[in-house]
């Protein structure tokens, strides 16, 4: 399976290899809704993909990365401050 261009930049650009080894690839995604998605649509061709790379790998995890907190719009920045001339 090939992934275009747009697809790769949309879903997989920001997918981590942290390790292929002892049969498996673990990807770590930045957002568990882009695990979720890839898990869904793509992880049996990303699943081919890996194995054509390394011969031994047979699966293929996805984890969240856990340096991604997802911050609510209406937090306020930390650090700093807002008004002009402090």
């Amino acid at each position: 399976m090939e992934f275009g261009d747009d697809l790769y930049a949309r879903w997989f650009s920001r997918l981590e290899l942290t390790r292929a080894s002892g049969g498996e690839a673990l990807l770590m995604a930045p957002t568990k809704f882009m695990k979720l998605w890839i898990e869904a649509h793509y992880l049996q061709g990303l699943r081919a993909c890996l194995a054509a790379e390394f011969s031994e790998i047979d699966s293929v995890s996805i984890i969240v990365s856990e340096n991604h907190a997802p911050r609510s719009h209406l937090e306020a920045p930390t650090g700093g401050s807002a008004a002009a001339g402090d």
